[in-house]
């Protein structure tokens, strides 16, 4: 019986040591998150970071006009990648892989019509890909489709919609009817 009591004993430790050394290994396994403070980026309207995070994008507003900037993180560098307009940009999201950043813009003169727009994260044309949105895009895992709002205002209807990267086949998920708008929603995940 003392033999078996000790058996027990030590096979009660062994696991107790794998166990406390596994957590240890598993602990160690991720890595270390360093947080830096962005000298210079003055936004209140939106900011995005890319997949890869080597970039902000984000949107300067200087009181009247609202330009869309580009900032590498490591030196600091910045470029403008749209010039100031009477508008404001929101939702900036960058695609899955980092090359194209999405953004909703409003129409000069009608704060609440909404359009989502799609350009090179390096700055260049811009591509209108759905009008009346109201909330920023967030894709899908494979990245093939993206998910955003629209608020019906004839029916307060708030409708989550689908539609593919690049603004095609869009599809209507759910509505909740009812719904009391509030200016640019927050977002929704896929």
């Amino acid at each position: 019986t003392l033999l078996a009591v000790l058996a027990i004993v030590l096979i009660l430790a062994g696991f107790v040591f794998w166990r406390q050394d596994r957590s240890q290994r598993l602990a160690s396994s991720f890595s270390i998150i360093q947080a830096r403070r962005l000298e210079g980026v003055h936004t209140r309207e939106s900011v995005a970071i890319s997949p890869d995070g080597r970039y902000v994008a984000y949107a300067r507003w200087d009181g009247q006009m609202s330009s869309l900037r580009l900032r590498q993180v490591v030196n600091a560098g910045e470029v403008e990648i749209l010039p100031p307009r009477r508008t404001s940009y929101v939702g900036l999201t960058f695609s899955p892989d980092g090359n194209e950043l999405y953004f909703v813009s409003n129409q000069e003169g009608n704060p609440h019509h909404r359009s989502l727009y799609r350009m090179s994260a390096l700055g260049g044309p811009t591509q209108k890909l759905i009008e009346e949105i109201d909330s920023p895009i967030r894709f899908s895992p494979d990245g093939q489709r993206f998910v955003f709002a629209r608020f019906r205002a004839a029916t307060s209807t708030l409708e989550v919609r689908t539609a593919r990267a690049d603004g095609s086949s869009e599809e209507l998920f759910t509505q909740f009817p009812g719904y009391a708008w509030g200016c640019f929603l927050p977002g929704v995940a896929w």
